[in-house]
Parts: structure tokens; sequence; C-alpha cells
């Protein structure tokens, strides 16, 4: 079920609650989305959430789903959005885990760094890193598909817009599989895909729901991920105190390998989960291996 918080400038915050109700203090997690998708992406953890006792409160980032948009969105400036869902939902000295997904793992970050009076971990998939700057470094096996629209934002965004429009109606039409195929991800995602359908179909939903008020959000992730410096998120990152823990597929060309890497140089003492036969989807086929290992159980 959704539910909305308005934020103190106005701006609506929607969110679903996912798993257990109520929970033993610690045993919550602010879970992070990936970029076109939205908070409905965490129903594919609902049953392990419900395994291992823990709640899961999914929101939507501006733009995208029923949150607000807001054009000066960072991950800085969303990390004030959290904390006042934080407000309304917990007492004030309960901690919980910050959790993002490929695009939403910035966001993440900055939470766990700028909250860390509520952080008790942060737990990055297939992380996507702010690549303007340091390409060479962070972009190494990233799909061609993926390097000309990371290009595109910059020089030509009226062609991104269509592109994502484009995207959107295909969402929507049995031959949504072909976003699979031509969108840059590795053969390893398309049979994983084929493998979990109930967890690709609730990706799908997901994608859906995120854009149904168009795609103002997605296009402006995609502005952050190629032009907003790292730099801003260097010094955060080596002043996280809590646990981090970083997985990443070796075979993923979406948010490849480097970027998880380049994560765990900069979060003290950070462990890396390197999956070596997964692509950008192993969350579908790891997530009870990866919500444990952030709880060490």
């Amino acid at each position: 079920m959704m539910e909305i918080i308005r934020l103190q400038d106005g701006r609506e915050l929607s969110y679903t609650v996912f798993g257990v109700r109520n929970p033993e203090p610690g045993r919550t997690i602010i879970y992070f989305h990936g970029f076109m998708s939205s908070r409905l992406e965490a129903a594919m953890l609902q049953d392990r959430a419900l395994d291992l006792g823990i709640r899961i409160v999914a929101a939507d980032r501006s733009g995208y789903g029923d949150s607000t948009y807001d054009p000066h969105r960072t991950p800085h400036s969303a990390v004030k959005d959290v904390e006042q869902l934080l407000e309304a939902l917990l007492p004030p000295d309960e901690k919980v885990v910050f959790y993002g997904v490929s695009g939403g793992s910035p966001y993440a970050a900055a939470c766990a760094a700028l909250l860390q009076n509520r952080a008790h971990g942060l737990l990055l998939n297939v992380p996507f890193a702010l690549i303007a700057g340091r390409e060479e470094k962070v972009c190494v096996g990233l799909s061609k598909t993926a390097t000309r629209m990371f290009r595109d934002v910059k020089i030509n965004p009226i062609k991104v817009k269509i592109t994502l429009y484009m995207a959107s109606l295909l969402q929507r039409t049995p031959l949504r599989f072909l976003l699979l195929k031509y969108g840059g991800f590795s053969k390893v995602d398309i049979e994983t895909q084929k493998l979990f359908k109930n967890k690709g179909g609730a990706l799908n939903l997901a994608g859906r729901e995120g854009n149904k008020r168009g795609l103002k959000g997605q296009f402006l992730d995609l502005q952050i991920m190629a032009t907003h410096s790292h730099e801003s998120l260097t010094g955060l990152l080596g002043s996280v105190t809590c646990k981090s823990v970083v997985w990443a597929g070796a075979m993923d060309c979406t948010t490849p390998a480097a970027m998880a890497h380049s994560y765990v140089e900069e979060l003290p003492n950070a462990k890396l989960h390197l999956v070596p036969d997964m692509g950008h989807f192993l969350g579908m086929k790891h997530s009870t291996e990866i919500i444990k290992s952030i709880y060490s159980i």
C-alpha cells in the first residue's frame, strides 16, 4: 500500500512498507531504488524480509512515482527528504540500514555519511558511481549503450529524452524484453530474467509505476550520474562510520564492477562481495545473502 508524507517544503514523498510492520529495533531498511524504477522494486524482497523479521521502507525519489519532482535534487539534498521520512516513522534514536541498488546507491551512501546517528549499516548492490571526471577509472566494462547515453545527456539531451520516452512506452508492451536486448544488459542478465520471471515482472511493474507521471526524475538521474562531480561524495564516504557491504556482479556491464571497487576504496572498512557468474540482476538470485551480509546473520 502506498503512503505519502508531506515534506517541509510542501512536496510529497510517496513510500511503501514491505516485510514486518513492527520489527525489533535496528531491523529496518531504507531502500533506494534504481534508475527507471520506483519504490515497488522492493516488492521483490517481501518474502525475504518476512523470513528475516525485517521491515523495508522504500520511497520514490523526487520525480518518480507519486513523489513531487524537485529540479534541484542531488544525493546531498535528498538526505533531507529521508531524514523527514525517518522522523515520521521511527523513534529519534533508532538506527536503520541504508540500502542502495544501482542508481540509488549515491543516495544511500550520502545518507550513511550525513545521518550517521541513524546509520546501522550501508548496503550497496550493483552500485552506480558518479562518473564525471573519472570515466577512465569507473567506466571500465560499461556497455556501449550506457556510454552513449551518458555522453548524449550532456551534448544532445533531446535525443536522450526521446529515448527515455520510447523505453517507457516499450515497458508497457509484450515487446519489453527488447529493453534488455538493446539496453546494454549482458547475456547473463537476460538469462537471469528468464529464470526469475516473477521478479522480472515485478521489476517491470516498478518501472511503469516510476514513470506514470512523466520522466523528469529519470532524466535528472541521468544528468546527475553523468555530470555531478564525485568529489562531492568522496569526502563524505571517508567519514562513514557504520558497517559497509558492497555487492557486484563480475559480468555486469550496466554498473560494472569497477564502480563497486571505487566505493570500496573510499568507504572505511567496506567489504566487497564480487559474484563471478552474475550481472546486474544478481539481487534476483542472491537477495537473502545480500540482506544477511549487513546484519551478519
